[in-house]
């Protein structure tokens, strides 16, 4: 726990501290009529806080504390600032010229106390002299200027140290005297060592001027007058030279090829009056037309050097001695140097042309000289003719419209007159096509298109293509083969061609003619080659075996052969007969009786001849001659001997044996005439007959005879007739039997059957 506030006392302390001495009191800076004071600020109590006043007092003796009274007090003292600043206070209304002696003292506020006496200094004011005569600087003396506005510059100096200018006077006269000056400025507050004539004063008329200048410092006091300078003022433009010329004789603009290195002279420009005359002038020389140079000289004249082939600017601008140019730059020269010829190309065909007219077109290159080409020149002639005599012809188109090998013969001319070095060409043209050979052989002796048997692997020379007055025959398309239209890519220089051996058949060689130009001719079957080592084969429709139909019609039917058959030869005769000679036929008609031979053979289209073949064909259309059946001997019981008489035709065949209707057999043996019929039964009468059959299948019967055999005796015949019964009832036993066994396998038989 705390007490209530007691009661609260209070008091002021005493202030009996006041501010600090100044030791650093400085004077400085003096001019005629005042003095710089400069010290550090004390504080309200020593050199702390801020005091209340300063007193500054000055003499012309040295200030004490005992004649402090008595020292001049200025008022308007700066008021103290914060203890340590630096202070600064300028004494002013002082006398030129005289010593005086500075002390200051500070006060507080409270209780009014003042600090001891300062430190004490002095300085002594400046004595007030007059500036100096300026020394003018600018516009340079005596010069020219094409400133009607410039600006003019002078040095201030004064003998009293810190004394600067407060103020001039200028002047401007074309009079030396300046009784009357026409331009004046005159200022009492511009420190500016300088006059510009701006507006709204008037710019300096264009002639010759005086100037000067007096100056006046910042106590009021005038300099003299400056002696005069002259300024030159000239506005005007100076003109550009009226002509040029070229010291090598080229003329200004024209192409010329004489002068390469040029020098160049020129006259009238002219500076009108008041002026102050052409000084020189600025000078281009190169290859823009607008060119232009910091390049000056004063003479009128330049040597450029060789500049080299093309066209040159020689320029220049004016300028006079104030300084002015010419309104503008001015081409007063142009040079132009080619030595170069031009160059001139032609779209001249190479080779040989088959197509007219050939137009040749000449173009010029760029001229490396630059001067352009002014002309060209041709002529053309054909070969066969005279070159025309210097009879050119001015143009760029050469039509060459007949076929033959023209020369063409061209130059060009620049404009400087170089001329090229004629060139010469040729244009070959031949629009019409060879001719085929007229004649082929082949070197084996095989003859054109026609068959032959010996010459398998041909060889061909041809000779007869022509090109007339053309480009010459220089070779040919050949084709080889089965097509009587073919054609084909492959190409030959020669006159001849060996093809492999081609077999057999029918081969086409086909030409083509080439000339050097290119034309050919159409394609053209120069040799048919036909080669057949291979004998033809020929067939018959001769019959095999005995014909009983006459005549028999032979036909020979020669196979399809690739050179065709020629001929056909062939003869028949019998047997009989001599051999006789080959007819040329492919028939035979036999027409009688008897065994015929039949030979022939073919010959193809290349004289093949087959190899004869022979045939035999047989006739018979006449039947045999029957035999004589005689009655039958040696009857039996079961046999019966028949005999018959021999047949003696030549195309015996066989005997035929007939019992009744039944044939019982074949005897070949034209010899054997008995035969005994077996498995006769007895007691029964049979009919024979024999027949004979010839090759051609010819016959003919003999008469019938009949025989009946003997019978058997009767005990014989009841034994027989047993024996057939108890056969007869074995089998029906068998067959019973089989039934019933068929029936049990089936499950039908019945319990009784």
């Amino acid at each position: 726990n705390t007490s209530p506030l007691s009661n609260v006392v209070s008091r002021k302390t005493l202030d009996d501290w006041p501010p600090a001495r100044v030791t650093n009191l400085v004077a400085s800076e003096p001019t005629p009529n005042s003095v710089k004071l400069t010290w550090t600020a004390p504080g309200d109590n020593g050199n702390t806080g801020t005091a209340t006043e300063y007193d500054i007092r000055y003499s012309t003796s040295e200030i004490t504390e005992g004649n402090w009274a008595d020292a001049t007090q200025y008022i308007g003292e700066p008021t103290p600032s914060i203890a340590t600043t630096p202070e600064t206070f300028v004494v002013p209304n002082l006398d030129p010229g005289t010593k005086y002696y500075f002390a200051l003292k500070t006060r507080d506020e409270v209780p009014n106390q003042w600090s001891l006496l300062s430190n004490v200094v002095n300085e002594t004011t400046l004595i007030n002299h007059p500036p100096n005569v300026p020394t003018l600087t600018a516009p340079a003396n005596d010069t020219w200027t094409s400133n009607n506005r410039p600006t003019f510059t002078w040095m201030f100096s004064d003998l009293d140290i810190g004394d600067t200018q407060g103020g001039y006077r200028w002047e401007a006269d074309n009079n030396y005297d300046f009784s009357s000056p026409e331009y004046i400025s005159e200022t009492t507050w511009n420190a500016s060592s300088y006059y510009t004539p701006i507006a709204p004063a008037p710019p300096i008329a264009d002639g010759i001027w005086y100037w000067r200048v007096k100056t006046m410092d910042n106590h009021d006091a005038w300099s003299n007058w400056s002696d005069p300078w002259v300024v030159k003022i000239d506005t005007a433009a100076p003109t550009n030279p009226t002509s040029c010329t070229e010291l090598g004789g080229a003329l200004n603009n024209i192409w010329q090829n004489s002068t390469g290195d040029p020098t160049f002279t020129w006259s009238g420009a002219d500076d009108p009056a008041p002026a102050s005359d052409v000084e020189g002038y600025h000078c281009y020389f190169g290859s823009d037309p607008a060119g232009t140079s910091l390049s000056y000289t004063t003479s009128a004249s330049h040597d450029p050097g060789a500049p080299g082939e093309g066209t040159f600017y020689l320029r220049v601008l004016t300028r006079d001695n104030a300084g002015n140019t010419a309104i503008t730059w001015l081409t007063i020269f142009v040079f132009k140097y080619d030595a170069t010829p031009p160059t001139t190309n032609d779209n001249a065909p190479s080779g040989w042309q088959t197509s007219k007219p050939i137009i040749v077109n000449l173009t010029t290159q760029p001229d490396p000289g630059f001067s352009g080409v002014n002309h060209t020149y041709y002529k053309k002639w054909l070969i066969t003719e005279s070159e025309p005599a210097d009879n050119y012809t001015e143009g760029t188109t050469i039509t060459l419209d007949a076929d033959g090998k023209w020369k063409i013969k061209y130059y060009s001319e620049d404009n400087a007159t170089n001329k090229e070095t004629p060139i010469t060409k040729e244009v070959w043209i031949d629009t019409i096509s060879p001719t085929n050979p007229i004649a082929c052989t082949e070197l084996g002796g095989a003859l054109n298109n026609t068959w032959q048997n010996s010459t398998s692997d041909p060889s061909f020379t041809w000779s007869g293509a022509d090109d007339g007055t053309g480009s010459g025959v220089s070779g040919y398309y050949y084709y080889w083969g089965v097509d009587a239209a073919g054609t084909s890519t492959d190409h030959t220089g020669f006159t001849s061609y060996d093809p492999s051996a081609p077999g057999e058949g029918t081969f086409y060689l086909r030409v083509k003619t080439r000339d050097n130009a290119g034309n050919n001719a159409t394609w053209l079957t120069i040799f048919v080659f036909k080669y057949d080592g291979t004998p033809p084969t020929t067939h018959d429709n001769a019959p095999s075996g005995w014909q009983t139909i006459k005549p028999v019609n032979i036909i020979l039917a020669p196979e399809a052969d690739i050179s065709d058959i020629a001929h056909i030869y062939c003869k028949s005769w019998l047997t009989t007969e001599n051999e006789p000679e080959y007819t040329e036929g492919s028939a035979m008609s036999l027409n009688a009786d008897g065994i015929w031979n039949i030979k022939y053979y073919s010959v193809d289209g290349a004289g093949n001849a087959e190899a004869s073949k022979t045939k035999q064909v047989q006739i018979d259309t006449t039947s045999p001659t029957a035999v004589t059946l005689n009655q039958p001997t040696g009857v039996t019981k079961n046999s019966v001997t028949l005999t018959w008489s021999k047949n003696t035709d030549l195309d015996f065949k066989q005997y035929e044996i007939y019992k009744d209707s039944e044939l019982v057999t074949i005897i070949t043996d034209r010899n054997t005439t008995t035969y005994t019929v077996p498995n006769l039964s007895s007691g029964t009468t049979y009919y024979f007959k024999i027949r004979v059959v010839d090759n051609a299948n010819l016959s003919a019967d003999s008469a019938q005879v009949s025989a009946t055999t003997s019978a058997p005796p009767e005990e014989e015949m009841d034994w027989v007739l047993i024996g057939g019964i108890i056969g007869i009832v074995v089998v029906i036993v068998v067959i019973l039997i089989a039934v019933i066994i068929v029936k049990k396998k089936k499950g039908k038989i019945s319990e009784n059957p």
